[in-house]
Formats: C-alpha cells, structure tokens, sequence
C-alpha cells in the first residue's frame, strides 16, 4: 500500500485521494495479482481480472510502477511501433546514447579527396596547351563530368548532415576551378571569333591563369578557418 500511495492516475490525481472512496474491506483485493489493486484498476479502467491488460506481456502493475512508467491500457505507449513488453525486457528505447565513428584521415582522403584534386589539377594544366579553346572546353568538361560523376558516388555512401564537411568545402573549391577552367577558354573562343586582338585573348589568358592561385588560397582559407 506504501509504494501504491505514491502512483498517479492518467488524471494526475494522487492514488491515496482516490481510495478514500471505496469501502476498507475493498482496498486490498489484487484478483489479477498485477500488483494494482482492484478498486484502482476500474477506476483507471484497466481489467482487475486480467494481469495484462493491454497484451504487451507486461504486467499492469509493472507498467505503472517501473522506472519506465508506461500506460497499462496501451499496448504500445509511445507508438514506435514496439510493444511495452518487450521494451522493457530489452531496455532500450527509452535510453539515448551518442557513438563516435573514427576513420582513418590518410585513407579517406586518399580515396575521396585526393581523386578530385587530380582531375582539378588535370584540368587546370589543360589551361597551359597551345592555342586550342575549343580543345581546352571539351576535355575540362570531361573533367567536370567525372568529378560529378565521383561525387555522386561518395555521397550516396556518406550519412547527410546539417553543416559543411571538409569533403564539401574541397569540393566547393574544386568546382570553382573546373569552372574557370571551361569558362576562361569559351571566352577567349569568343573573343577570337569576334575578331578580338590578339593581345587582348592572350591578356585574357593571363587573367585566368592569375586567378587560379587566389581561387586556392580563398578555397584553402574556407576549408581550414572556421566560419563564424
């Protein structure tokens, strides 16, 4: 009677208020043995003649009285889709724990990382051929298809999260290169079919290849400093 005195209804109501309502003679009948004594069970409506109410194979009385505090009369309390019963036998839906995944930093970017910055690189050199744009556009796409390609790959191995990963920063800064690297040649195309000087395309050149270390630099200030 000590330990019931201190279980609440789904009402919120004290259990020892509640038994002053019925006759001394009633107070201690548990017909079911749940642990729940009967008076207390109509009033819950939970069956005084059936230990386990809700089929959960879990005891009534256990459920109210358990650290676990599930209801009686449901027969799966928080709707996850698993049974009280079997909830509190294994014990482990109403715990949260973190675990950590290490992986090795050489190997990841030797097979994620590294991959990408070579066709980058590939491309860039692409920039140094003779005077071939069209040339020049053709085979930096082709290196912009295969870095998508790749990319595609990793990501659909790789857990989403809600922030910028080192691997999307890397990736980021490559983009950006490859995109110069077919931009600058289809301007320079431009230029030479517009009948542009030739000082002009090869300033034009110049330009790009300039912006190749400050893409780096920015990519590489991205990828290491911590965004506030």
């Amino acid at each position: 009677m000590e330990l019931l005195k201190n279980t609440y209804l789904h009402q919120g109501i004290p259990l020892s208020q509640e038994l002053d309502f019925y006759e001394p003679n009633q107070m201690d009948l548990d017909s079911d043995k749940d642990g729940l004594l009967d008076d207390y069970e109509y009033f819950i409506g939970t069956n005084q003649n059936n230990p386990d109410t809700d089929g959960d194979e879990h005891l009534d009385g256990d459920e109210l009285l358990s650290d676990f505090k599930t209801l009686p009369d449901i027969f799966d309390s928080d709707d996850d889709g698993v049974p009280d019963g079997a909830e509190f036998k294994i014990a482990y839906c109403r715990y949260a724990g973190t675990f950590v995944v290490e992986q090795d930093h050489i190997g990841s970017f030797l097979k994620i990382i590294f991959p990408i910055i070579l066709m980058t690189s590939l491309a860039l050199l692409v920039l140094w051929l003779p005077k071939e744009f069209m040339t020049k556009i053709e085979l930096n796409a082709i290196f912009l298809l295969g870095v998508v390609f790749f990319t595609q790959i990793i990501v659909e191995n790789i857990p989403p999260v809600g922030y910028l990963t080192i691997f999307d920063k890397v990736l980021i800064t490559c983009y950006s290169l490859l995109a110069l690297t077919i931009v600058s040649p289809a301007i320079q195309l431009k230029m030479e079919n517009k009948g542009t000087a030739e000082k002009m395309i090869k300033k034009a050149d110049k330009t790009a290849r300039y912006l190749i270390p400050v893409i780096i630099i920015i990519g590489f200030l991205f990828i290491f400093l911590p965004l506030k």
